[in-house]
Protein backbone atom coordinates (compact mmCIF):
# COMPACT_ATOMS: atom_id res chain seq x y z
CA UNK A 1 0.00 0.00 0.00
CA UNK A 2 1.42 3.42 -0.58
CA UNK A 3 1.54 6.37 1.48
CA UNK A 4 -1.61 8.44 2.21
CA UNK A 5 -1.27 12.20 1.14
CA UNK A 6 -2.46 14.92 2.53
CA UNK A 7 -4.01 17.47 0.29
CA UNK A 8 -4.87 21.47 1.45
CA UNK A 9 -7.47 23.03 -1.20
CA UNK A 10 -6.20 26.45 -1.84
CA UNK A 11 -9.41 27.96 -0.40
CA UNK A 12 -8.90 25.67 3.00
CA UNK A 13 -5.35 27.45 3.15
CA UNK A 14 -6.54 31.09 2.26
CA UNK A 15 -9.34 30.57 5.68
CA UNK A 16 -6.39 28.70 7.90
CA UNK A 17 -4.34 32.22 7.02
CA UNK A 18 -7.68 34.45 7.88
CA UNK A 19 -8.60 32.41 11.16
CA UNK A 20 -4.46 32.70 12.35
CA UNK A 21 -4.86 36.49 11.01
CA UNK A 22 -7.85 36.92 13.56
CA UNK A 23 -6.51 35.01 16.72
CA UNK A 24 -8.58 31.67 16.25
CA UNK A 25 -5.69 29.90 15.63
CA UNK A 26 -6.90 27.18 18.38
CA UNK A 27 -10.11 26.93 17.04
CA UNK A 28 -8.69 26.08 13.52
CA UNK A 29 -5.98 23.89 14.93
CA UNK A 30 -8.40 21.66 16.73
CA UNK A 31 -10.78 21.29 13.59
CA UNK A 32 -7.78 20.41 11.40
CA UNK A 33 -6.65 17.95 14.25
CA UNK A 34 -10.56 16.69 15.06
CA UNK A 35 -11.38 15.95 11.07
CA UNK A 36 -7.94 14.81 10.71
CA UNK A 37 -8.48 12.00 13.27
CA UNK A 38 -11.71 11.43 12.03
CA UNK A 39 -10.41 10.74 8.65
CA UNK A 40 -7.86 8.23 9.71
CA UNK A 41 -10.81 6.49 11.51
CA UNK A 42 -12.23 5.79 8.07
CA UNK A 43 -8.30 4.92 6.60
CA UNK A 44 -7.28 2.41 9.13
CA UNK A 45 -11.15 0.68 8.69
CA UNK A 46 -10.79 0.86 4.82
CA UNK A 47 -7.20 0.00 5.29
CA UNK A 48 -8.29 -3.54 7.51
CA UNK A 49 -10.92 -4.03 5.06
CA UNK A 50 -7.75 -4.11 2.22
CA UNK A 51 -8.47 -1.26 0.44
CA UNK A 52 -6.42 1.28 -0.74
CA UNK A 53 -6.65 5.01 0.04
CA UNK A 54 -5.52 7.80 -1.70
CA UNK A 55 -5.16 11.01 0.08
CA UNK A 56 -7.14 13.26 2.97
CA UNK A 57 -8.61 16.63 0.87
CA UNK A 58 -9.10 19.65 3.38
CA UNK A 59 -11.65 21.79 1.98
CA UNK A 60 -13.66 24.88 3.34
CA UNK A 61 -16.86 21.76 3.50
CA UNK A 62 -15.17 19.31 5.79
CA UNK A 63 -12.23 16.93 4.60
CA UNK A 64 -12.77 13.35 2.74
CA UNK A 65 -10.58 10.78 1.97
CA UNK A 66 -10.00 9.70 -1.88
CA UNK A 67 -10.33 6.71 -3.48
CA UNK A 68 -10.56 4.87 -6.57
CA UNK A 69 -12.47 1.66 -5.39
CA UNK A 70 -16.44 0.62 -4.66
CA UNK A 71 -16.33 -0.52 -1.18
CA UNK A 72 -19.03 -3.63 -0.43
CA UNK A 73 -22.37 -2.32 1.68
CA UNK A 74 -21.35 -3.69 4.63
CA UNK A 75 -17.93 -2.88 4.70
CA UNK A 76 -18.92 1.16 4.06
CA UNK A 77 -21.10 0.41 6.89
CA UNK A 78 -18.36 0.29 9.18
CA UNK A 79 -15.98 2.56 7.27
CA UNK A 80 -18.33 5.03 7.53
CA UNK A 81 -18.76 4.57 11.21
CA UNK A 82 -15.78 4.67 12.59
CA UNK A 83 -15.05 8.13 11.90
CA UNK A 84 -17.56 9.28 14.23
CA UNK A 85 -16.41 6.49 16.50
CA UNK A 86 -13.19 8.00 16.96
CA UNK A 87 -15.05 11.13 17.77
CA UNK A 88 -16.83 9.77 20.35
CA UNK A 89 -13.65 7.66 22.16
CA UNK A 90 -11.99 11.34 22.48
CA UNK A 91 -14.95 12.90 23.54
CA UNK A 92 -14.81 9.92 26.12
CA UNK A 93 -11.04 10.72 26.81
CA UNK A 94 -11.27 14.51 26.78
CA UNK A 95 -14.17 14.01 29.63
CA UNK A 96 -12.41 11.25 31.95
CA UNK A 97 -9.35 13.66 31.81
CA UNK A 98 -11.57 16.27 33.57
CA UNK A 99 -12.55 14.14 36.13
CA UNK A 100 -8.54 12.80 36.53
CA UNK A 101 -7.17 16.81 36.30
CA UNK A 102 -10.19 19.30 36.58
CA UNK A 103 -7.62 21.95 35.17
CA UNK A 104 -7.30 20.19 31.97
CA UNK A 105 -11.00 21.62 31.32
CA UNK A 106 -9.68 24.89 30.28
CA UNK A 107 -7.52 23.56 27.70
CA UNK A 108 -9.57 20.78 26.44
CA UNK A 109 -13.12 22.81 26.50
CA UNK A 110 -12.44 23.63 22.94
CA UNK A 111 -11.11 20.21 22.08
CA UNK A 112 -14.34 18.62 23.19
CA UNK A 113 -17.01 20.82 21.18
CA UNK A 114 -15.08 20.38 18.19
CA UNK A 115 -15.39 16.73 18.33
CA UNK A 116 -19.32 16.35 19.28
CA UNK A 117 -19.68 19.66 16.36
CA UNK A 118 -17.90 16.88 13.94
CA UNK A 119 -19.25 13.59 14.93
CA UNK A 120 -23.17 15.03 15.26
CA UNK A 121 -22.44 16.72 11.59
CA UNK A 122 -21.02 13.52 10.06
CA UNK A 123 -24.03 11.61 11.66
CA UNK A 124 -26.65 14.03 9.89
CA UNK A 125 -28.44 11.41 7.53
CA UNK A 126 -27.76 13.58 4.43
CA UNK A 127 -25.60 11.70 1.37
CA UNK A 128 -22.84 11.73 1.19
CA UNK A 129 -21.79 12.31 5.15
CA UNK A 130 -21.53 9.57 6.82
CA UNK A 131 -24.77 9.13 8.58
CA UNK A 132 -26.51 9.11 4.65
CA UNK A 133 -23.84 6.77 3.31
CA UNK A 134 -24.85 4.34 6.74
CA UNK A 135 -28.79 4.38 5.46
CA UNK A 136 -27.96 4.08 1.74
CA UNK A 137 -25.83 0.77 1.99
CA UNK A 138 -28.02 -0.84 5.28
CA UNK A 139 -31.23 0.44 2.68
CA UNK A 140 -29.24 -1.42 0.06
CA UNK A 141 -28.58 -4.65 1.87
CA UNK A 142 -31.92 -4.87 2.01
CA UNK A 143 -32.44 -5.05 -1.63
CA UNK A 144 -33.56 -1.48 -2.20
CA UNK A 145 -32.03 0.04 -5.57
CA UNK A 146 -29.31 1.88 -4.78
CA UNK A 147 -29.74 4.59 -7.81
CA UNK A 148 -33.53 5.01 -5.55
CA UNK A 149 -32.10 5.64 -2.75
CA UNK A 150 -29.59 8.23 -3.74
CA UNK A 151 -32.58 9.83 -4.99
CA UNK A 152 -34.67 9.48 -1.94
CA UNK A 153 -31.48 11.00 0.27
Amino acid sequence: MGKLKIKFHPLFALYVFLCIYFSWFNKIFYYVVVVTLHEFGHYFAAKHYGYQMESIIFSLSGAGITTHNKFAEKHDIVISICGPLINLILITITICLWWIFPLSYLYTYDFLITNLVVMLFNLVPIYPLDGGRIIIDVLSLRGKDMGKCLKIN
